[in-house]
C-alpha cells in the first residue's frame, strides 16, 4: 500500500520545502486509491509526486508562475530516455524532450529529499534574480 509513502513524504516536503509549501493535496481515484500528492507551493506552482508499487516514481514540478516549463526527475522506462547515461532515471530539465542525467538517490524518500533541496534552491535564485 502506498499510502504510508505519500505520507512520508508528505512530511518531508513541509521539512524541506518550508515557508515554499503552501498547501499539500492527496489526489485519489474514484475508488480512493491515493495515486499521487501535489504540493501547491506559495508562487502558484506545483510539485507532483507520484510513487508506485513497483518502485517507480516522478517528481514533476511545474513552473507556471515562472514560465520556466517542467522539472521532472523519474525512473520510468519510456524509451526515448534509453541512451541517458543514468537510464532509468533522468530529468527532463525545461521541457519533456530535454533529457538529462538524474542525479537523485535511487530511494523514493532519498530521491524526494534531495529533489527538495534542488527546487528550493532553484526557486530561492529565480526570487533573487527578479530583484
Amino acid at each position: 500500500m502506498l499510502l504510508p509513502l505519500y505520507e512520508r513524504l508528505e512530511k518531508v516536503a513541509k521539512k524541506e520545502l518550508g515557508v515554499w509549501l503552501h498547501r499539500a493535496q492527496q489526489i485519489a481515484v474514484a475508488s480512493g486509491v491515493v495515486v499521487k500528492v501535489r504540493f501547491w507551493l506559495v508562487s502558484g506552482d506545483f510539485l507532483d509526486v507520484y510513487a508506485s508499487e513497483s518502485g517507480r516514481f516522478a517528481f514533476h514540478f511545474e513552473g507556471r508562475s515562472t514560465g520556466r516549463g517542467i522539472y521532472r526527475h523519474d525512473n520510468a522506462t519510456h524509451g526515448s530516455v534509453q541512451s541517458c547515461p543514468t537510464y532509468p532515471k533522468h530529468c527532463h530539465a525545461g521541457s519533456e524532450h530535454n533529457i538529462v542525467p538524474s542525479m537523485l538517490p535511487d530511494g523514493p524518500v532519498e530521491a524526494f529529499r534531495l529533489y527538495c533541496s534542488l527546487l528550493i534552491t532553484y526557486l530561492n535564485d529565480l526570487r533573487e534574480s527578479s530583484y
